[in-house]
C-alpha cells in the first residue's frame, strides 16, 4: 500500500512539475507565436489580393504575356518583337478590348470573357 500511495504521489509531481514547465515554455514563446499568426495573416490577405488582381485580369492579355514570359526563352529579339506586335493588334481586335473601354467610359467595372 506504501509504495503504491507513494508512486501515486510522485507521478501526480511530476504530471504537475511538467504542466508547469509546459506552460512556462509557452508564454516564453507567445510573442513569437502571435508574431508568426500575425505574418499567416498578413500572407492570407496579400495572397487574397493577388488572386483578386489576377481574376480582374483580362484572360488573353494574360495568356499572351505568360506564353511570351514562359515561351521559348531563345527566341531572338526581332522576333519576340514581330510576335509582341501581332498579338497586341490581336488584342486591340478583341471583344475584351471593346468591353474594357466601353466600362470605362461608361465608368464601371469591365466584364472579360477572353474573347
Amino acid at each position: 500500500m506504501l509504495p503504491r500511495l507513494f508512486w501515486g504521489t510522485y507521478v501526480k509531481r511530476t504530471f504537475i512539475s511538467a504542466a508547469a514547465i509546459l506552460a512556462f515554455a509557452a508564454t516564453a514563446h507567445a510573442d513569437e507565436l502571435s508574431d508568426i499568426q500575425a505574418q499567416a495573416k498578413q500572407m492570407r490577405e496579400q495572397n487574397a489580393a493577388m488572386a483578386k488582381r489576377l481574376a480582374d485580369t483580362p484572360p488573353l492579355a494574360a495568356r499572351f504575356v505568360k506564353q511570351r514570359l514562359f515561351g521559348s526563352g531563345l527566341a531572338e529579339l526581332e522576333h519576340a518583337l514581330d510576335e509582341e506586335i501581332r498579338r497586341q493588334v490581336e488584342c486591340f481586335m478583341s471583344k475584351d478590348c471593346a468591353e474594357g473601354l466601353t466600362a470605362f467610359f461608361e465608368k464601371r467595372r469591365p466584364e472579360f470573357r477572353g474573347e
